[in-house]
């Protein structure tokens, strides 16, 4: 693993790296050029509100909002090659560049790039060679969570998740073109029933997978990834437990903070509220937030043809809800909390995060 680590793709500058005492954010400079690392990660997974929640978040006047939210460079652009695979030329420097701009020493900047947690099919064959894996069959043992702890292993990390069935059918409603092609068949138009031959397809394969191999090898399987892919049915990222007891395993609990969507939908407020204190960040005011909630808008929605086609079937949901119950399950035993079984509630429920505070906890202050 330590030499996968020193040799990955794309990391031209090998730490440790000497970060300015002055700058709350992990940065330095190179070549007369401010570098910065992400103080934090909103990893979240598609279609679980990171968008809405980054761009909240980076209207703190002692929060950087980068020039983009996805840079998508751990688990994907570092592989492919050009000047995107550059650390030093493209990641740490377009972090800090935003934060020189900023011109706010005291300032921390962010990436939101949600598949940093589950994208696989970039990396799968570099990372199979470099650590010797026996065959394409094992799990990956090197993740990006190995890799991030060895630049900045103070890095706070804010999970985004929501019901993984919803999840799965807001990502293909928004991410879907009007045609889709199912095995080696034409393509054809996107409907509630193509949507559910491929649930039923995919569901199978992943059965089939669990009767071979390990849970885990399954779920970080490219092949199984790009299949489900082409159609816009991605069922892993759902699949929590496994990436989150994976990212448990190479960060201490306290630098994690994970939120409910629903929660999240239900109480902005007291979400952003506990996000700032967790990014150790003054809490502003409440009718500051409040104007951020209305006005620092960033919907994401689906396409006029996702929006046509209407609510899957009741029949898909149950296959859905099957296949995700003892990944969901294993979630809340992990996290401690049943909200994390996505059993359906009554709206307006209170905002509870799951998050660890350290002992000892400076009280932030308040600031309009």
């Amino acid at each position: 693993m330590d030499q996968y680590l020193k040799t990955s793709p794309g990391l031209d500058i090998q730490p440790p790296l000497k970060f300015l005492p002055d700058y709350k954010n992990p940065c330095w400079y190179m070549k007369k050029a401010l570098h910065c690392l992400p103080t934090y990660y909103i990893l979240g997974y598609p279609k679980c509100a990171t968008t809405d929640i980054w761009h909240k978040i980076a209207q703190h006047p002692q929060i950087v909002e980068p020039a983009q939210k996805e840079i998508h460079w751990w688990a994907s652009y570092r592989y492919k090659g050009g000047k995107e695979s550059s650390f030093r030329t493209f990641y740490s420097r377009s972090f800090g560049k935003a934060v020189s701009e900023a011109g706010n020493k005291e300032s921390i900047i962010g990436d939101a790039s949600p598949d940093t947690t589950w994208e696989t099919r970039p990396s799968y064959r570099q990372i199979s060679y470099a650590t010797r894996l026996r065959s394409v069959h094992d799990a990956p043992r090197v993740l990006p969570a190995n890799v991030i702890k060895r630049y900045t292993p103070k890095a706070k990390f804010i999970f985004m998740m929501r019901n993984p069935t919803d999840r799965v059918y807001s990502h293909h409603l928004y991410e879907g073109k009007p045609t889709v092609q199912i095995g080696k068949t034409p393509e054809v138009p996107r409907s509630q029933n193509m949507f559910h031959i491929k649930v039923t397809q995919i569901i199978g394969q992943f059965q089939d997978c669990f009767q071979r191999r390990s849970v885990r090898a399954c779920v970080y399987d490219p092949n199984l990834l790009h299949e489900a892919g082409e159609a816009k049915v991605l069922l892993q990222p759902g699949l929590y437990a496994v990436f989150i007891s994976d990212w448990l395993k190479i960060f201490p609990r306290e630098q994690f903070l994970f939120i409910n969507t629903d929660d999240y939908s239900h109480n902005q407020e007291s979400a952003l509220k506990t996000a700032f204190e967790f990014l150790d960040v003054d809490i502003p005011a409440d009718d500051t937030i409040e104007k951020v909630i209305k006005e620092a808008v960033r919907p994401n929605s689906r396409t006029v043809n996702g929006v046509a086609i209407g609510p899957m079937w009741n029949d898909t949901r149950e296959l859905l809800d099957d296949f995700y119950e003892p990944f969901n399950r294993a979630l809340a035993e992990i996290l401690g909390d049943d909200r994390y079984l996505f059993l359906k509630e009554a709206p307006g429920v209170e905002f509870a995060p799951n998050v660890i505070k350290k002992k000892g906890t400076k009280k932030t202050k308040t600031v309009s």
